[in-house]
């Protein structure tokens, strides 16, 4: 597969990836089929342990909240050991051991000290994950090529997403075979024990991978204070308030999208992963169209229209659970979140200077974690407090469930969100302008031997050649 992706990188354009860069792709690709398999699962197998629905708050925010308090113990290790790669196999070996209890829980009776042992076991395996982000943050970064890095991580993500959703729609086909002929516990043994198989693939691709050099100065430590104390001045910090605030909105309906699924729909738990894979073929197709969206019109666009785009989301959620139409509505989801993902990790790249990385991505997380949890617990609290009919004036409404409030809300949260994009600001000064008048639609071309290929605007072979040559050096960013 990696050889593929070679021919992929040439085809396009971009040279052969540095050997060190396609370890750090080939430990990708084992990480996909772990998520696929075993991350996408946790709360499944929390609905089949019979966790109750306010569990899945604290599924979503707990890691959260203490992954990114960890992820500045990476930050400070980083800079006081400078040894990275040690840093990353350390977390990575952590989530090996977290699946193995996972594996052996669920054939254990469901009780409350099940529920919280799970819990524990996910957390773990969340809060190693959040450890390894600073230091593999800062290697990825000084590995991936600057003048080629959004194309490259958008191809990247494709092959990523291709191979995850491979696993989620395997794991969806096994737990529909396993609920026919009652083995559901087997199959969720088995996806946790395959996803520490896997894992430990990771774990001996990055031991492949030759270090760069790291070292740390005055100038780039600096304490979570000191970074949110530059809120008024520093362009970084408010973009980094302004994703934690659209995470918040949605995660206040975020977590109970499955429990609304399967305990009141009471659909199985097989169609909740069709869905699911429908999300991530959408985003897999679409990531390379958002590379060269992002490369031509900026980060700070891309991030733009895909935030009013995600603020929709919830609408769509609110009006049926045909799962036709509902299909459609995660299909647009997976467009919209792989482009504000993948622009929101370039805009960190290009406003964070390298030393500074590891630090600045500790503290990206812990805001965006904050909101996270906060937007979690808050859903948590509104779901078992709201009544099921509310009166008003000389009349009243009644819902089958309180999840139907928290899409509203999710919708106005994530909507208010939006109101913070003035306030940071595009750093590459060589993209062009963008207006939906003028760019109303995209041209789809055949592509062999994968997919749709999305071409944005003109094609890259019809660019003149000084535009080409323009982007082929751009200009360096400011970095804070």
């Amino acid at each position: 597969m990696s050889a593929t992706f070679d021919q992929d990188a040439s085809a396009s354009g971009v040279s052969r990836p540095p050997r060190d860069l396609r370890w750090a792709f080939r430990q990708a690709l084992f990480w996909a089929v772990m998520f696929g398999a075993g991350e996408s699962s946790f709360s499944l197998l929390a609905a089949y342990l019979h966790a109750p629905e306010v569990y899945f708050g604290l599924l979503s925010g707990l890691p959260q909240l203490f992954g990114p308090l960890a992820q500045v113990g990476a930050a400070n290790l980083t800079d006081y050991l400078g040894k990275r790669k040690l840093l990353v196999q350390i977390a990575v070996a952590v989530q090996i051991l977290s699946f193995a209890p996972l594996a052996v829980l669920v054939f254990a009776e469901p009780s409350p000290a099940v529920h919280a042992f799970f819990l524990f076991c996910v957390t773990l395996y969340f809060v190693a994950g959040h450890f390894s982000h600073p230091p593999w943050t800062g290697i990825i970064g000084d590995l991936a090529p600057s003048e080629h890095r959004a194309r490259f991580f958008a191809r990247l993500s494709r092959w990523v997403g291709g191979v995850s959703l491979v696993a989620q729609l395997g794991m969806g086909v096994a737990l529909y075979l396993g609920r026919e002929h009652g083995g559901l516990k087997w199959i969720f043994a088995a996806g946790m024990a395959l996803s520490g198989i896997v894992r430990i693939g990771s774990f001996v691709c990055i031991q492949r991978i030759q270090e760069p050099p790291h070292s740390a100065s005055r100038d780039t430590v600096f304490s979570f204070w000191q970074f949110i104390r530059r809120a008024p001045e520093s362009n970084f910090v408010k973009f980094v308030i302004f994703v934690a605030l659209v995470h918040f909105g949605a995660q206040i309906s975020g977590p109970f999208f499955l429990p609304y699924w399967i305990y009141t729909l009471g659909l199985p738990e097989w169609q909740w992963v069709l869905l699911n894979g429908i999300t991530a073929v959408s985003a897999v197709l679409t990531l390379l169209a958002w590379g060269r969206f992002s490369h031509r019109f900026g980060n700070k666009n891309t991030i733009h229209y895909c935030s009013y785009g995600i603020a929709l989301i919830p609408l769509g959620w609110l009006f049926t659970s045909n799962i036709w139409f509902l299909g459609l509505i995660n299909a647009w989801s997976g467009v919209l979140w792989a482009g504000f993902g993948l622009s929101t990790w370039n805009y960190m790249l290009e406003a964070v200077s390298a030393p500074k990385r590891p630090r600045c991505a500790a503290y990206f997380n812990i805001v965006v974690g904050v909101g996270i949890f906060t937007g979690a617990m808050l859903g948590s609290w509104l779901g078992k407090v709201l009544p099921l009919t509310l009166d008003f004036g000389g009349g009243s409404i009644t819902v089958k469930t309180t999840f139907i409030y928290l899409l509203g809300l999710s919708f106005l949260m994530r909507l208010a969100a939006c109101l913070m994009l003035p306030a940071f600001k595009e750093l590459r000064p060589n993209v062009e302008g963008f207006s939906l008048r003028r760019h109303f639609y995209t041209i789809a071309s055949g592509r062999v031997p994968f997919g749709l290929r999305f071409v944005v605007g003109a094609t890259e072979e019809h660019e003149p050649p000084q535009k080409r040559t323009a982007e082929a050096e751009p200009e360096k960013p400011p970095q804070e």
